[in-house]
């Protein structure tokens, strides 16, 4: 949905705020005013304002003007209908998710929407319980980062009959349609192998979490990279991380443990993240090696870590926030009545940071 679309919830949002302080029967600025105010045309104004009527927040005098209503200006009154979301995801503290959740509640902010965010840890089971949760809290509309494995398909089903709208972000569910809003994993991570590539390091390892569709994006983008720049793929140098329970840090420790440890270790690492890489510092520094001068290093998400390292991370800018916000704005037409094809899809192009550790 394009921003002049949704401008109207912004109004009314600011609008809604506005007379909170307001006496009973307070007339507010006239229409033409509120048109200079807000920088938008009439018609958005008298939709916000029309809503805001129909909620009993406002009323209007014929030949008077637009009069606050006394009793209806808070949004916790029992009697009010608000609309509520939800959004699922693997975590909100963790990788790209902040910038993520972010966004979707400055969306749902401006559109005067409750959010309710439910943590799953990656567990099919978890997230299936959110869904049933969120359908018992009648929400209207869920945003849904997917579990990466054992996906229940029964509980998106049961969302499609209870008839709650949903978008998928960061990655799709195999078997299933829906609107989905993704980050270009293939070129981000093409574009940062060709980069370590480009600057003389000529025996990259790619290490990464459990394979699953984003990870085998990035895979496919590291082979992609090597293929163009006519290097051989060795499968030593390729490891995806397959032990359950530990910190993405102690995973990418253990696997640059274990390339160092080869005959002939690599003289690069490609992770798939960038906590991987923090990990990787760890176990060079053991070895008595130095990112960017002895070992080449990249990352992925350009998480705020990336910039704060010893020898500053070259990453990619994974457009989280983009993603959140194009997700919520689908979501909102959705609810509105907008149809969309169960394939659409929204990629957005990630981008090369380039620091020091390459």
């Amino acid at each position: 949905m394009k921003k002049k679309q949704y401008r109207y919830l912004q109004v009314k949002k600011e609008l809604f705020d506005y007379i909170q302080g307001l006496p009973d029967q307070t007339r507010i600025p006239p229409r033409t005013e509120l048109v200079e105010r807000f920088h938008v045309t009439r018609t958005t104004v008298d939709r916000a304002i029309s809503e805001l009527i129909g909620k009993g927040y406002l009323t209007s005098k014929i030949g008077s003007g637009t009069y606050v209503v006394k009793g209806k200006t808070s949004p916790l009154e029992p009697n009010q209908s608000i609309d509520n979301w939800g959004l699922i995801l693997p975590n909100i503290a963790k990788d790209s998710y902040p910038e993520l959740v972010r966004a979707v509640e400055d969306v749902c902010c401006a559109s005067m929407i409750n959010l309710i965010i439910c943590n799953t840890d990656n567990d099919s089971q978890k997230e299936y319980r959110y869904m049933q949760k969120l359908m018992n809290s009648n929400v209207s509309g869920i945003i849904i980062v997917p579990t990466v494995n054992n996906v229940l398909l029964d509980g998106y089903r049961e969302l499609k009959d209870h008839g709650i709208k949903y978008v998928f972000c960061n990655r799709r569910v195999e078997g299933l349609n829906a609107p989905k809003v993704v980050g270009n994993d293939f070129y981000g991570s093409n574009l940062v192998t060709k980069y370590l590539l480009s600057k003389g390091w000529k025996k990259p390892a790619y290490i990464s979490v459990p394979y699953y569709s984003t990870s085998e994006q990035r895979y496919i983008g590291y082979q992609s990279a090597l293929c163009e720049n006519n290097i051989p793929l060795r499968e030593e140098y390729v490891i995806f991380s397959e032990t359950a329970g530990k910190s993405h840090k102690k995973r990418g420790y253990e696997m640059m443990k274990q390339l160092l440890a080869l005959p002939e270790p690599p003289d690069s690492v490609v992770c798939f993240n960038d906590m991987l890489a923090v990990g990787v510092y760890q176990a060079l520094e053991e070895a008595g090696l130095m990112p960017g001068k002895d070992i080449g290093v990249v990352g992925y998400d350009n998480t705020h870590i990336s910039a704060e390292l010893p020898v500053r991370l070259t990453t990619v800018r994974f457009p989280s926030y983009e993603i959140g916000k194009k997700a919520s704005e689908i979501l909102l037409d959705m609810v509105n009545g907008v149809e969309y094809k169960e394939n659409h899809t929204v990629i957005f192009q990630p981008e090369l940071i380039i620091r020091d550790s390459c």
